[in-house]
Parts: structure tokens; sequence; C-alpha cells
């Protein structure tokens, strides 16, 4: 089985991801759009689509050219009924794709904080074992609405709309799963304005992470070993 991984800014790669697809004997490639690699990849060929994070913005007055172009690849993978993860930007991508909006939350997400399933969370299969509230690590500005005929599977406060379900196989995390201590250190290391402006502690974030990225990698490979095995 092969992966796509499309990858949306240099410091924002698949993280554990990579892992869990060598442990399910998987290969890969990554293909690296911030650096305007073609969207090339034959999707009769790809068994994955997963698209990765970014700084950036879909929202309709900022979505810059080579977001525009991912969007129109992803319309054709959900006609070719392609199995798709989309993570934070990619959650994003994949909700315009499916004709939904993307627009500036009320408030930044930065750090930790908890979500809880919605009833229609709470049946789905992907989430068996996983407790009802649990903390994820976040890192965004805008939010977007559930697509039509989607199905809203995780919430919280103030952005309501965390995880999506549509077409089976495709699921939009707002939040990331993905994520290792190094990935969380490196984007801590050169954000000092953006998390002061935001009113959010460096320190608290690194304080807490000893008590919940373990929890997270857990359940991110709960989630995507059953992912992978229903592909």
């Amino acid at each position: 089985m092969r992966a796509t991984i499309i990858q949306n800014a240099k410091q924002e790669g698949p993280g554990i991801l990579v892992d869990l697809l060598a442990e399910n004997n998987w290969t890969w490639e990554v293909i690296h759009a911030y650096r305007q690699d073609g969207l090339a990849t034959n999707l009769l060929n790809t068994d994955l689509l997963i698209i990765l994070g970014g700084p950036m913005s879909v929202c309709d007055e900022a979505c810059p050219p080579f977001l525009k172009a991912q969007i129109d690849f992803i319309r054709q993978a959900l006609v070719k009924r392609r199995p798709i993860l989309g993570i934070c930007l990619g959650a994003q991508l994949i909700a315009r794709a499916a004709g939904a909006r993307v627009y500036r939350a009320s408030q930044p997400e930065i750090g930790w904080y908890k979500v809880w399933f919605t009833k229609e969370g709470k049946q789905d299969l992907l989430f068996k074992g996983f407790p009802d509230m649990f903390p994820v690590f976040q890192w965004h500005e805008d939010t977007f609405d559930i697509p039509e005929g989607a199905i809203h599977l995780v919430a919280s406060e103030p952005v309501c709309n965390q995880v999506f379900r549509m077409k089976d196989l495709v699921y939009g995390f707002q939040f990331h799963l993905e994520v290792t201590r190094e990935m969380i250190q490196e984007w801590l290391r050169d954000s000092d304005n953006e998390l002061s402006a935001a009113g959010i502690s460096k320190h608290h974030i690194l304080m807490e992470m000893d008590s919940y990225l373990p929890q997270i990698q857990l359940l991110a490979s709960s989630f995507f070993n059953q992912f992978l095995g229903l592909r």
C-alpha cells in the first residue's frame, strides 16, 4: 500500500505518521508543496492522501496559488473516493474542496486544549477506546464549517469544529495528532511575537508537554493504525 503525503511548510512534516506507516508496511512519497513541487501524482496509484498543516490561510481573500491548485487536486481525490487524512491546514483544504467555508476563528488556538466527542463521534469505530474528552495540541487561527454531507465528530471551545468525516474514509482534523516533542520545540523557537500577541505562554506549553504528549501519541497511533487497517 502506498501513501502520498503533501507537506505544506518546511517545519510541518508528518511527525509520527511515517513511523506508523512503516509499522504497517506501507510505502510513501512526500510532495513538498511549499517548494512548488507539482501535484502530478497519479491518484489511481495512491492508496491514501495525507495533507499536512502550514501557517498560511485558505480563506477566500488570502489563499495562495499553490494551495488553490491543491484544492483542485483534493476535489479529484474526493471524486475518485480516495481515503484522505487532513491535519490543521489540511482539514481546511478538504473543507474548501468540499464547498465549505474557511474563515478566521474567534481567537487563535495555540498549545494544549481539551476536545470532546459529539454523539456521532462516539459511534465512530476508528475512535474506539478513546476517552470522551482528551487533550490535543493546536496551532491555528482559521476554522471551517462542516462540509455538506459530512459528520461532525469532535468539538471544543472556543473553536467548535475539530474533526469531521465524509465519504467514509475522509477525515479532517483541526488539531495536530502527528506532533513530536521536537516539532513542538521547533515551532515554539521563533514564535515569541505570535505567542505574545495571542497572550499565550511558551513556558506553559512546554511545562504541559510531558503530561499531554504521550497520551496524544498513543491516541494518534490507535486512530491511525485502525485507519490504515480499514483501507
